[in-house]
């Protein structure tokens, strides 16, 4: 029973500890960090590593979607690009299921293309529209992300546009 209190008090100690750690997509670990800035492209930071202050930039497409969901931000503009940031992941990852799907189906019809009974010049032109097919297919992927990079680039933009002061009251001449 004393351990087991003894544990109950040292559980929120070490959460405590943890809670200052960013972790990336790819399990690299940030001891202590504190966010310096925040860019269109990913976060600057400073960490602990082997008791020096280092400093490190870290992309959006690094950060965990936890991250981008629970960062609050300094100000809307930050709170917008990580937003932006976690709506184009999102997106993305619906893209890359339509991609993978239509290209794993071509996949399977070229496959199918030796079962067939089929003269060697007929089987050559299918094989080539297929492999044409999916050329189009990840071009049409490659499109839509660029699409949605734009799309980000403008969302982040308007954002720094509104909380820019106004000043538009023309100065008095001499």
């Amino acid at each position: 029973m004393k351990r087991m209190a003894l544990f109950l008090l040292i559980l929120p100690g070490i959460a405590m500890l943890c809670a200052d750690d960013l972790v990336t997509r790819k399990g690299k670990v940030f001891s202590d960090y504190k966010i310096v800035e925040v860019a269109p492209i990913g976060i600057r930071i400073t960490y602990q590593k082997e008791k020096k202050t280092r400093t490190a930039t870290i992309l959006f497409k690094e950060l965990t979607d936890e991250f981008l969901e629970h960062y609050p931000g300094k100000d809307p503009v930050e709170r917008e690009i990580f937003a932006a940031s976690l709506d184009k992941r999102k997106k993305i990852r619906v893209l890359e299921e339509k991609r993978d799907a239509r290209l794993e189906a071509l996949e399977e019809s070229e496959e199918s293309l030796k079962e067939r009974k089929l003269s060697p010049e007929r089987r050559k032109q299918l094989r080539s529209r297929i492999r044409e097919e999916k050329k189009k297919t990840v071009r049409s992927f490659h499109q839509a992300c660029a699409k949605l990079d734009a799309e980000e680039r403008a969302r982040v933009e308007n954002a720094r546009k509104k909380a820019e002061p106004q000043n538009d009251v023309p100065k008095p001449g001499k």
